[in-house]
């Protein structure tokens, strides 16, 4: 699988807080915004799909 970036713009405070309760929680910064993105993405599909069907 080709892998590809996505860059986004935060505060570094931000950016900053996130890699360290990361790494207080033993989790990989990349790793763990992956599964948010997947997530989101099939709660938003299995929303869609129901609401497409209820529409019909």
């Amino acid at each position: 699988m080709k892998r590809y970036q996505l860059n986004i713009r935060i505060s570094k405070d931000l950016k900053d807080r996130f890699v360290a309760h990361c790494k207080e929680v033993d989790q990989n910064p990349s790793i763990l915004l992956r599964s948010w993105i997947e997530n989101f993405i099939k709660e938003n599909e299995k929303y869609n799909s129901k609401y497409r069907t209820e529409k019909l």
